[in-house]
Order: C-alpha cells, then sequence, then structure tokens
C-alpha cells in the first residue's frame, strides 16, 4: 500500500530529526519492522515481524528507563509468543501428523 510506504519513509526523515545517538537506531528498526507487520495479510508473518519489533523497543526502553514502554513490550513479546505456540506451533503437528483412513 502507497500509505505504508509513506511511513516507512517517514521513520527514518524523523529519526533523524529526534537523534540522540545510536540508540536512536533502536526505536526507528522497532518502527520499521512494526509498521511493516500491521500492513501484513498474514497473521503469523504479523506475529513473526511482531517478535522482531518488540525487543527492540525493549532494549531502547530499559535504556531510556522507560518503566511504561518495559511492561509494555513484555506483555507484547509474552503475547506474541503465546500466539506463536498456540496458532503456528500446534497448527503444524496437526498438519504433519500421518492421515489416518478407515
Amino acid at each position: 500500500s502507497i500509505l505504508a510506504v509513506v511511513f516507512l519513509r517517514l521513520v527514518p526523515a524523523f529519526g533523524y530529526l529526534s537523534w540522540e545517538g545510536y540508540r536512536s537506531l533502536l526505536p526507528m528498526a522497532g518502527m520499521i519492522f512494526g509498521t511493516t507487520a500491521f500492513w501484513m495479510k498474514n497473521p503469523q508473518q504479523i506475529r513473526y515481524l511482531t517478535l522482531v519489533a518488540s525487543p527492540l523497543w525493549l532494549i531502547y526502553n530499559f535504556r531510556v528507563n522507560s518503566y511504561p514502554g518495559i511492561l509494555t513490550e513484555i506483555f507484547t513479546i509474552s503475547s506474541v509468543l503465546i500466539g506463536i505456540l498456540r496458532f503456528d506451533r500446534t497448527k503444524k503437528k496437526f498438519t504433519n501428523s500421518p492421515k489416518i483412513k478407515f
């Protein structure tokens, strides 16, 4: 979508404007992965890209002592891992199991 491309191009621009050293790369990368994830249609891809974005935000929140941000990312990572275990891992078990014919 054109709107997604616009947002993805704005992230580095605003990252440059708010630059605070190399730690600014963490939220920039997190935003890029997160924005990309939420424009996808496949829920599994959304979960895996969010699992890449959230640890970047978590590290950044630790670096700037943002305790609400830390709690948010811990909750997000936990939710995504539960989703992966519940929807992605169990589905593979059943689809790869041998078919029993009667």
